[in-house]
C-alpha cells in the first residue's frame, strides 16, 4: 500500500475510523490493599454486563466502552463509566489508578473471577492461568485501544489500488500491514506511554529484582525504564511463540499449533501488543478465516496515573495516527524480525 495512493483519498476519509476503549483496574481499600469483596451487585452479572465486568479477578474491573466513530466520543463515554463506577464502589474501596497491582494478600487469597453454570468455561479458564502463570501477574491492568478503518475508506482504497486480492484479502492485508509494522515500532509507543515503574513488596519477585530504589514503605522502583507492565517480568507467554502474520491462513494455522503443542489453551492466550479481532471474537480462529479481520486491538498502554481515569485522550489520538502511519510505512523483512522487534 503506496504513501502515492492515499494522496488520492480525502484526508477527513482517512482519518474517519471506529474507535472504542477496554480499560481494567483493581478495586482496592483505602489503605493501598486488594479489596476482596466480590464484584459490586451493582453491576449486575458480569455475563451479561456489556459494559462493566471483571477480568480474571472478582478484585479486577473491566470497562468497555461500545464502538464509536470519533475518539473524543469513546473517550467521554469511557470517563463517564469511569466515573460511574467508582461512584458504585463501596464507601471504602477505590480503583487503583496502576498497571501494577496495589498491596496484595496471599496468592490462595487472590479471588478469581467466579461465574454462574453458564459461565463455567471462563471460569475454568481464568483457574488455568493461575495455576500457569501464578495469580500474582494475572493482576497486573492496563488500557487497550480497538481501532478500524471504516468501511467506506476501505473500499475507496480498493477500487484505486493495483492489486490481484479480492476485497476480503485486501482487507487483511491492510490490518496485517499495520501490525507487522506495530510490532516493529512499538518499543516507542512503551516508552512515550509507559508509566508503571514501581510495585508493592507484595508483587512478584521478578519485577522486584529488576528495580533499582525502594523506600521504608514496602514500595520498589526503578529509575531506569517506562514500563515493567510490558518488560520481561510482565505478564507474558510461558514461551517466546512467533506466529506468521503474512496471511490469516498463515497466523491460523501457527496458533492452531501452538495449541496442539500444548503452549496455548485456546487462541486467546496468546498474549501479544496487537491483537487480530475477528466478527465473532468466541470462535477467533473460525472467524478470522471466514470472515476476515474486523478491527485490531492495541494492549501497549499502562494506566496513566496522572489522569483522573488513568487513560490522556491525547494517547490516544496519537495511537490513531500513528497506527496510519504503520499503514503506509514501508516494511523491512527478514527471518527473525520479531525476535528484533521484542528485543527492541
Amino acid at each position: 500500500m503506496e504513501l502515492i495512493t492515499l494522496t488520492r483519498i480525502p484526508s477527513n476519509e482517512i482519518l474517519a475510523g471506529l474507535f472504542g476503549i477496554e480499560w481494567e483496574a483493581l478495586r482496592v481499600k483505602s489503605d493501598g490493599k486488594l479489596a476482596l469483596s466480590p464484584h459490586p451487585e451493582v453491576f449486575g452479572d458480569k455475563l451479561k454486563n456489556p459494559v462493566v465486568t471483571t477480568d480474571f479477578s472478582e478484585s479486577q474491573i473491566e470497562i468497555i466502552t461500545p464502538t464509536y466513530s470519533t475518539i473524543e466520543e469513546a473517550f467521554s463515554t469511557f470517563s463517564l463509566l469511569a466515573d460511574i463506577v467508582n461512584f458504585s464502589l463501596n464507601d471504602d474501596e477505590y480503583l487503583w489508578f496502576q498497571s501494577l497491582p496495589a498491596i496484595l494478600p496471599y496468592d490462595n487469597q487472590i479471588p478469581i473471577a467466579q461465574y454462574s453454570d453458564e459461565g463455567q468455561s471462563s471460569q475454568k479458564y481464568r483457574e488455568n492461568l493461575a495455576s500457569k502463570y501464578g495469580v500474582k501477574k494475572q493482576m497486573i491492568s492496563g488500557g487497550h485501544f480497538n481501532f478500524s478503518f471504516t468501511e467506506d475508506f476501505i473500499k475507496k482504497l480498493y477500487e484505486i489500488t493495483d492489486f490481484d486480492l479480492d476485497y476480503q484479502d485486501f482487507k487483511n492485508e491492510i490490518y496485517l500491514k499495520i501490525t507487522r509494522n506495530y510490532l516493529r515500532h512499538c518499543w516507542l509507543i512503551i516508552y512515550l506511554t509507559g508509566c508503571s515503574i514501581g510495585s508493592h513488596k507484595t508483587f512478584s519477585n521478578d519485577c522486584l529484582h529488576l528495580m533499582d530504589e525502594c523506600d521504608n514503605y514496602g514500595s520498589y522502583y526503578s529509575t531506569r525504564g517506562p514500563s515493567f507492565r510490558n518488560a520481561s517480568c510482565g505478564y507474558k507467554n510461558l514461551k517466546e511463540l512467533y506466529p506468521s502474520y503474512e496471511s490469516v491462513d498463515a497466523f491460523t494455522r501457527d496458533i492452531e499449533k501452538f495449541i496442539e503443542n500444548g503452549d496455548l489453551s485456546e487462541a486467546k492466550e496468546l498474549y501479544t501488543q496487537i491483537r487480530l479481532k475477528p466478527k465473532h471474537p468466541k470462535d477467533l480462529l473460525n472467524s478470522l478465516r471466514n470472515d476476515g479481520i474486523e478491527y485490531i486491538e492495541i494492549r501497549t498502554l499502562d494506566i496513566n496515573p496522572f489522569y483522573k481515569c488513568g487513560l490522556v485522550r491525547h494517547d490516544m489520538k496519537f495511537l490513531h495516527l500513528f497506527l496510519i502511519y504503520m499503514f503506509i510505512k514501508d516494511e523491512s523483512n527478514y527471518n527473525d524480525w520479531q525476535k528484533e522487534a521484542k528485543f527492541n
